[in-house]
């Protein structure tokens, strides 16, 4: 239909101009503005109307997930339902699981719209706890541990938790106040879990009630709650694992979760899994970020389903043959854009092992995602995809006009997936979901992503219409992240970019105004006081990888920051000793190496230079290739300077077996 509506409308000033521009001259309005309008009316009904249709989907809104799950737990009671480690969890057991504390949960105070903290490590018990959130009436928040305490003190606050749900390990660093924190290790509570009975609840879950609050980084200087409803993320449930190559194949499958539980980006694999009567494997942090361990992984467990931010898999097939860390049958790319260089040779390595491609957008505003597409080789431009099902995408101009197929214009999605709203936030709620002037009585959300459609009928993304940027897949308002840097007593002004120096690696780049007026002090000591300070209030991902003093920040004519202005950082080396053996040589080149830096010292702090989790990564296949030495993630962050790294190295060898050959096709089966 699209090829030839596009066809129609390219002809339709040819064909109706002469009587289009007799009657806007007798109206006394410009025919050029006549004309512009009829074809904006046209392409509303044809872009607003069909494009944003996908056809086929749901047509009605299904059961909530828990309900799907717990019909596939009688369907299929003795099925693995979660792997995790040596753990293995039928469906049965799992759900009697989820039973038991929900009934602990209500005993609690837990109802309707209550909102459970879940404060616990990826694994089956997290898995258990949000089910059991949702069987008791509750909505989860999922809560970093690594986060620092004022911004989870901030979370439960503001989202009105009423019980966090965490470990004993984890409870001593979770911030003391109003919020009651239950370890569900502790001896006591497991002893009165496990007493209760495992059979269902009664409690309703209706589809306008509260899933789970999501916080996001907010451009005010504070992190924003997405609240998602129940009926949004069934409807997600419902027409995305289809649409992304998931069950493709025949049989459930099994399905391999990378994120850790504290993003959406994960809750594609998880929920589609459990409702689908799936095989969950929950891979351990220190494995994810390990290629040759999730590459091993994928190969003996048979994974069959994986979702990647593209910089993750990039950074793992960096160091490890690219084939060995794709699923049998599907992949899902989310999170971020890709290079269309490394996506073709992700596209070449999957079309030789017989696996899918699938890019999925989405921001959490929309539940998860709301356009995807299959990704295929020698295309050009890689689009984002078509609107799911019970959705719609509006492409629009300033004045909330449709624009031409072709045409740059901001993203609007409107439909079931839409979320409430942001929680204690009705004035950001207002401004972001607006009234859709094209479905009446319904909202709509403003992406702030700027998009055009193909002449395929696909949406391609075109960049962002505001600051925000994607750092490893996390979305950081830069304006958040500046008002940390401001906080520092010695800073007057801050601006913070994203920039991509070297292809492929994004950093966040901070650049700071000394309050005294004047850089050239001592720059160095400012910059380090000042990240130190920052990685105590923001979460890893927010803390710039570098930070540049400044004598002031450059502006434009207009008086705006001028950020095409603002210097590439220069990471600073440490005069130090020479290395003290071949071993800490070897860790210099290592470090320099991954790092992009000329050379690197012996007390050189990884992460000072410019290192993340991405680069540790790298870092770590680096050192196992040249020393041969095993060395775990936790490890960089640990010991970060060559020195320590070289005396924690010591003279191991790696242990991890060899790879075996790659399986065939219907060995995973």
């Amino acid at each position: 239909m699209v090829p030839s509506a596009v066809v129609i409308l390219e002809a339709l000033p040819l064909t109706v101009s002469g009587e289009l521009d007799r009657r806007a001259l007798a109206a006394g309005r410009d025919p050029a503005e006549a004309r512009e309008e009829l074809l904006r009316q046209v392409f509303a009904d044809v872009l607003g109307h069909d494009r944003a249709e996908t056809g086929e989907g749901v047509r009605s809104l299904p059961a909530p997930v828990v309900e799907l799950f717990e019909r596939r737990a009688r369907r299929s009671p003795d099925a693995v339902a979660v792997v995790s480690g040596e753990e293995s969890v039928s469906y049965r057991e799992l759900d009697g699981r989820a039973n038991r504390l929900a009934r602990y949960l209500v005993a609690q105070g837990v109802g309707a719209e209550s909102v459970v903290g879940l404060c616990l490590p990826r694994g089956a018990e997290m898995v258990t706890a949000l089910l059991a959130v949702w069987k008791a009436g509750g909505a989860y928040l999922p809560i970093d541990p690594a986060l620092p305490a004022s911004r989870v003190a901030f979370m439960l606050a503001d989202a009105g938790a009423v019980l966090v749900l965490g470990t004993q390990e984890v409870a001593e660093d979770l911030p003391a106040g109003r919020v009651r924190v239950v370890a569900l290790d502790d001896p006591m509570v497991a002893v009165l879990v496990d007493g209760l009975p495992d059979g269902p609840l009664e409690v309703a879950v209706p589809g306008g009630g509260l899933a789970y609050v999501m916080y996001t980084s907010g451009s005010t200087g504070r992190p924003k709650g997405v609240g998602v409803t129940q009926a949004g993320l069934a409807n997600y449930v419902a027409s995305v694992p289809a649409v992304v190559g998931f069950g493709a194949g025949g049989g459930p499958g099994r399905y391999g979760l990378l994120q850790a539980p504290f993003t959406d980006l994960g809750n594609t694999v998880v929920f589609a899994s459990l409702v689908s009567g799936g095989e969950l494997h929950v891979l351990p942090a220190e494995m994810v970020t390990d290629a040759g361990a999730v590459a091993e992984y994928l190969d003996r467990r048979g994974i069959d389903f994986v979702k990647a931010v593209p910089s993750h898999l990039s950074a793992l097939s960096a160091s490890a043959e690219m084939k060995g860390v794709l699923p049998a049958r599907s992949l899902v790319l989310g999170g971020e854009a890709a290079s269309a260089g490394w996506l073709e040779e992700l596209l070449a390595a999957a079309e030789g092992a017989g696996c899918g491609v699938f890019n999925h957008y989405g921001p959490t505003e929309t539940t998860i995602g709301v356009v995807t597409t299959r990704l295929i080789r020698d295309r050009g431009t890689a689009p984002i995809g078509r609107p799911i099902a019970n959705t719609r995408a509006y492409v629009l101009d300033e004045g909330l006009g449709v624009v031409p197929p072709g045409v740059t214009g901001e993203l609007y999605v409107s439909g079931a997936q839409l979320a409430r709203g942001y929680v204690s936030r009705a004035g950001l709620t207002a401004e972001r979901f607006v009234a859709c002037p094209f479905e009446p009585g319904q909202r709509m959300y403003r992406t702030g992503d700027r998009v055009r459609w193909n002449t395929s009928g696909e949406l391609e993304f075109a960049g962002r219409a505001d600051d925000q940027v994607k750092i490893r897949g996390f979305r950081v308002e830069p304006g958040e992240v500046e008002s940390a840097l401001v906080g520092h007593p010695a800073v007057t002004q801050a601006a913070v970019v994203a920039r991509e120096d070297t292809p492929g690696d994004r950093r966040l780049v901070g650049y700071i105004v000394p309050a005294d007026g004047s850089a050239g002090g001592d720059d160095a000591e400012l910059a380090s006081s000042v990240r130190a300070m920052v990685a105590e209030r923001l979460p890893e991902y927010m803390v710039p990888s570098a930070m540049v003093v400044l004598d002031a920040l450059p502006l434009t004519a207009n008086g705006k920051l001028d950020r095409r202005a603002l210097p590439a950082p220069a990471y600073q080396v440490k005069r130090s000793r020479p290395p003290a053996n071949e071993r800490e040589e070897l860790l210099c080149q290592v470090f320099a190496e991954v790092l992009g830096l000329e050379r690197v010292g012996v007390d050189d702090d990884f992460f000072v230079l410019g290192g993340h989790s991405l680069l540790a990564t790298r870092l770590v296949s680096r050192i196992r290739t040249v020393l041969g030495a095993e060395v775990e993630i936790r490890t960089v962050f640990q010991t970060p300077t060559v020195a320590d790294m070289a005396r924690k190295v010591g003279d191991r060898k790696s242990t991890r077996p060899a790879l075996r050959p790659m399986r065939q096709q219907e060995e995973s089966r």
